[in-house]
């Protein structure tokens, strides 16, 4: 059972505003977590407005992968180049993890061209190193980050390396 109380708590701690769900909808997409439109109204001084969030669930021990998930989300925001979710909260509830984000209805956001010039311009964006500050997932599989001065290197140890073993 879905404790949608504590996600509906942390929505209201994160945004400092009064969300109350109606409806919760589950999603199709992919298979490693579960999916969620949740469908409610923000209250924020005396002004009611309709609000949806997306919301993943899996197996409470899956928590970092979501804390990840949402530090990548905002490094990637931080860029400039590209619109993700914003995201909103991320927590456990008895049973699940839950990461909450902004609710994009895709069928009216742009074009993949555009998407992919995007994409692309984020991508030249250079750091130095290869990797990230931490270790992250791709689907439920751990993603190594340890920092690489050289791409062959660190491609080979941390992705293709890592993937065979």
């Amino acid at each position: 059972m879905i404790n949608w109380k504590i996600i509906n708590d942390s929505i209201n701690a994160a945004t400092q505003s009064h969300f109350s769900f109606t409806q919760a909808t589950p999603l199709a997409g992919g298979n490693s977590n579960q999916a969620w439109r949740l469908g409610g109204y923000t209250e924020l001084q005396a002004q009611r407005s309709k609000t949806d969030y997306f919301v993943k669930l899996n197996s409470a021990d899956r928590g970092a992968m979501f804390a990840a998930e949402s530090a990548g989300l905002a490094a990637m925001a931080a860029t400039h180049c590209v619109r993700v979710p914003r995201s909103i909260a991320h927590g456990l509830t008895e049973q699940h993890s839950f990461l909450v984000l902004e609710y994009f209805n895709l069928a009216s956001h742009g074009n993949s061209a555009h998407l992919g010039t995007q994409l692309a311009a984020m991508h030249k964006i250079h750091a130095g190193q290869f990797g990230w500050i931490r270790d992250n997932t791709i689907g439920v599989t751990p993603q190594l980050n340890n920092r690489s001065a050289d791409w062959i290197d660190f491609w080979r140890e941390q992705r293709l390396g890592y993937q065979l073993d």
